[in-house]
C-alpha cells in the first residue's frame, strides 16, 4: 500500500506524461495540498502553474478532471465525468 507522499510522486509522474500529450509539459502542476483518501484511493486535482502561484483566472483550466492513484497498485488515471460529478455532489470537489 502507498502512503499519501508516495501517491502523489507516482500522480506527478504521471501527469507530467499526460501534458506532454496535451502539448503543455512544463506548464501544470498538481495540487498536492487539496489531495485527498476515498477507500484505496488517493484524489489529486491539477492547474496550470501560472494560476496555482498567482491566481490568475484567465490561466485557469477548464475541465480537467482529477487524478485517481489506486493506493494498492499504484496505477494512475483521469476520473470519468460522472466519477468527478459525484466527489463534485458529495462535496469533495469544488
Amino acid at each position: 500500500m502507498l502512503n499519501k507522499q508516495e501517491a502523489l510522486f507516482r500522480a506527478n509522474d504521471f501527469l507530467r506524461e499526460k501534458s506532454k500529450e496535451w502539448n503543455k509539459e512544463g506548464e501544470i502542476r498538481i495540487e498536492s495540498e487539496g489531495a485527498f483518501t476515498d477507500k484505496d484511493s488517493l484524489l489529486v486535482c491539477y492547474n496550470t502553474i501560472a494560476y496555482l502561484d498567482h491566481g490568475d483566472e484567465l490561466d485557469r483550466l477548464a475541465g480537467n478532471n482529477p487524478i485517481e492513484v489506486n493506493l494498492r497498485t499504484g496505477d494512475c488515471r483521469i476520473l470519468s465525468l460522472d466519477e468527478t460529478l459525484k466527489y463534485m455532489d458529495e462535496g469533495f470537489l469544488k
